[in-house]
């Protein structure tokens, strides 16, 4: 195996980054909180799903324009 090159971009931390673009999509993580609060006895694959995706959809917007700066 090669010797592993060290990289020249800064390390951020997941929970930095999560925090960042979380502040990014209030309302979204708003919904998508209270919808998994309402069934969270229940939770099942596809539980809130419309939510989970317009979050995501907010997230990458979030992360594209992080990329950007």
């Amino acid at each position: 195996m090669p010797p592993r090159v060290p990289s020249t971009k800064p390390v951020t931390r997941f929970s930095t980054l999560f925090r960042e673009v979380s502040t990014s999509c209030p309302l979204e993580v708003t919904a998508y909180g209270a919808c998994l609060a309402e069934i969270s006895t229940d939770i099942q694959k596809g539980a809130c799903e419309e939510e989970f995706r317009k979050l995501k959809k907010c997230f990458n917007r979030a992360l594209q324009a992080r990329r950007i700066r």
